[in-house]
C-alpha cells in the first residue's frame, strides 16, 4: 500500500491522510505534519493530527491554533466533521 494510498473512513466519508496533511502544511506556523486514525465505536474512524511548529511559533492559545488548523482542512477538504456525543470529532491536534 502506498502513502497515497492511506485512507480514513469517517462515517462513511473517505479521506485522504494526506490531503489532510497538505492542508495542514498550509497554516503559516507548521513545518511538518502528519495524520493517522484513530478507531471511534461512533464513526468508525477519526482522524488524529501530528504538527511540528516553526521555530519561536509556541502558540499562548492552543485552542485558537487548534480551531486555525481545523479551519484550514475544512476549507481545503471540506466540512465533514459532525458534533458526536457531546465531544467535537475534529481533527485533534497534538503539538511536537
Amino acid at each position: 500500500m502506498a502513502r497515497i494510498d492511506d485512507i480514513i473512513n469517517t462515517a462513511g466519508h473517505r479521506l485522504s491522510t494526506a490531503a489532510m496533511e497538505e492542508a495542514l502544511l498550509k497554516h503559516p506556523n507548521i513545518v511538518e505534519a502528519a495524520v493517522v486514525a484513530q478507531v471511534d465505536d461512533f464513526k468508525g474512524e477519526i482522524p488524529i493530527g501530528f504538527v511540528v511548529l516553526k521555530n519561536n511559533s509556541a502558540s499562548a492559545d492552543a485552542k485558537k491554533f487548534e480551531k486555525e488548523c481545523i479551519a484550514v482542512v475544512r476549507k481545503e477538504i471540506g466540512n465533514f466533521f459532525r458534533k458526536t456525543n457531546k465531544k467535537m470529532y475534529d481533527l485533534d491536534l497534538i503539538f511536537c
